[in-house]
């Protein structure tokens, strides 16, 4: 029986909390510019669809037999404006090279509300809630899931590149595509016109379009690569609003206006090949040209057309500068005249062709002005877009796609490897059907400098410093550790005064404050003295009086006993005694 299910955005199950559980979805960008991650049941805004094909005998399965699609008429004209027109054919493939950047790992949803987390991350959490776990069979299907899609994406022609720019570019012009196993360990993104069902059921791959119409059913040609028995085929789809089992495309609502440039561009093609654009030439009879190397004479139009000619294939000739010689009576050298006939490339012409490819444009899936170039954007080097671009034209594609691949390929793939209970896999919170194939877009999607309004965010006090660091493309390890805080301090304050200075060492060096409550602290430590008393890189003095000693307890009268030291109260940082400084109280020392 084939694996079928048409509308993969089917009505959402629910979690175990009563939640709906939606399709997945994949990063995205905020208006802010910060790059985010969209939440597992987000919006899509192209509804897609997918099944897989029966392969086999036309004669197995028949009541629940899916065959192959025949190609509409609009699918057909579709590659042929693609072909001819160059401003669509860029756009499509502007598209296709826009995904090819994205990268394909397996994410695990772990709610509806958060987006899926990383394989390797949901590993690791699994490994710090138990270190030394008895089943294994969790951490087997995740690694299964990851060799599934390793195993797709490196086997198709151009890699995993390779794979999403067809997926782009064939959902982008028929709206529809074929994903074929053509071989073990061999896959190939086809077009419509490009698998082929013979008559008895058997498809094949045309790799080259022939004098037939290609996609229909015939018998096998040279040339055709058949597909094994019961192969894998998958059809990808853009479903139509009107009719979902129908492929839709931009290029159907334009297929018309194509139709008319084209037809537009032979005309002027045919108004400038025209030999009658040269208009005509009266010569009136008794004129002559000069007489040939062997003296006979020559024709007057077998010399103009030779002359005309000589010039053009051989530019060092002199015909191009020596001018033609004519002999006859005066009288009729007057009557010789060029005469325009042919039809003129009208402005109406060019007009009508500018106006009907701006419609064009219009109707396409993305903007006319990337197009024409005046965003900034360059094919050749595969891009790098900004976020209106990627969230209007490019994550539609790419939801799609995934959501496709994780549907007909990933978790089928996964149920015939693991072979999981049955009514356990009812469950929508079974592992299984929270394993779903995601997309990394970092090397697609550029973010906008906020580096100057997150300054002027954080100087207003409306923005965190953990902000501050995101948006100046900084981590959390970067942050300054509270004694450098301190010390930034003390350096912009200058001269600290006595109740912040006592405040400062209970928090820095609390037995350091101790000692200068008892009044028996003899010298700052090294930590208190760098971080309160920083001398800048200059060598520590050493002596009475030097920066690292309290002013007052070098310059005490060691002759007191140490009893009459003791009841001495302690001087401040800035080296006044806090009992003798002039116009200076006596600082409160917290706790006595």
């Amino acid at each position: 029986m084939a694996t079928r299910a048409p509308r993969f955005f089917a009505p959402d199950a629910p979690s175990s909390n009563g939640n709906p559980v939606a399709p997945p979805s994949l990063l995205s960008v905020t208006d802010a510019g910060r790059l985010t991650r969209l939440p597992f049941g987000a919006p899509r805004a192209i509804q897609g669809s997918a099944e897989r094909l029966s392969t086999g005998p036309a004669s197995k399965n028949t009541a629940n037999r899916v065959d192959k699609r025949q190609p509409s008429a609009w699918q057909t004209q579709a590659w042929q404006a693609f072909e001819a027109i160059g401003e669509v054919h860029y756009a499509v493939s502007l598209l296709g090279a826009v995904m090819s950047r994205v990268r394909l790992y397996i994410g695990v949803v772990t709610h509806a509300d958060q987006p899926p987390s990383h394989i390797d991350d949901y590993l690791e959490t699994l490994r710090e809630a138990d270190p030394t776990p008895q089943d294994s069979r969790t951490a087997d299907t995740l690694t299964e899931a990851r060799h599934l899609l390793s195993q797709l994406t490196a086997n198709t022609p151009g890699g995993e590149g390779g794979l999403l720019r067809q997926i782009g570019i064939n959902l982008s012009v028929p709206g529809e595509l074929y994903l074929c196993n053509t071989a073990p360990g061999r896959w190939e993104v086809a077009s419509t016109d490009e698998l082929v069902r013979h008559p008895d059921g058997t498809y094949a791959l045309r790799l080259a379009r022939d004098s037939q119409s290609a996609g229909t059913q015939s018998r096998a040609r040279q040339g055709d690569q058949p597909l094994p028995a019961n192969a894998f085929v998958a059809r990808i789809w853009r479903s139509h609003p009107r009719y979902s089992r129908e492929p839709d495309s931009s290029l159907l609502g334009v297929l018309d206006s194509c139709e008319q440039l084209i037809l537009l561009q032979q005309t002027l093609r045919s108004i400038t090949r025209s030999r009658m654009g040269a208009g005509l030439v009266f010569i009136p009879e008794g004129i002559a040209t000069s007489l040939n190397v062997d003296g006979t004479p020559d024709q007057v139009e077998e010399a103009i057309v030779r002359a005309a000619m000589t010039a053009v294939e051989d530019e060092a000739s002199s015909d191009t500068v020596v001018p033609l010689v004519l002999k006859g009576p005066a009288e009729l050298g007057k009557e010789i005249r060029w005469i325009p006939y042919g039809r003129p490339v009208e402005d109406q012409l060019v007009t009508l062709i500018d106006r009907t490819l701006e419609r064009i444009m219009q109707g396409l899936d993305i903007p006319k002005d990337v197009v024409a170039g005046l965003a900034n954007v360059r094919y050749s080097n595969a891009i790098v877009i900004d976020d209106n671009l990627y969230r209007s034209h490019i994550e539609p594609l790419v939801l799609l796609a995934t959501d496709a691949l994780t549907s007909v390929y990933l978790r089928p793939a996964l149920i015939r490897s693991t072979d999981p209970d049955p009514q356990a896999l009812a469950n929508p919170d079974h592992l299984i059907n929270r394993i779903v194939v995601w997309a990394d877009t970092s090397a697609v999607v550029t973010r906008p400098d906020r580096s100057q309004a997150a300054n002027e965010g954080f100087d207003k006090r409306i923005l965190s410093a953990a902000a501050w660091r995101d948006a100046r493309g900084f981590a959390d390890a970067d942050a300054p550790s509270p004694e450098e805080l301190l010390q930034r301090t003390v350096l912009d304050r200058g001269q600290i005064p006595p109740d912040l200075v006592q405040t400062l060492l209970e928090l820095v060096a609390p037995a350091f404050f101790n000692e200068l409550q008892r009044g028996t602290a003899e010298q700052l430590p090294p930590e208190v003295s760098d971080l309160l008393l920083p001398n800048q890189g200059q060598p520590r003095p050493s002596g009475p009086g030097a920066q690292g000693t309290p002013p007052s307890v070098a310059n005490r009268d060691r002759s007191q006993p140490a009893t009459q030291r003791e009841n001495r109260p302690p001087s401040n940082l800035n080296g006044e005694d806090t009992a003798t400084s002039p116009g200076a109280s006596p600082a409160p020392i917290p706790g006595r």
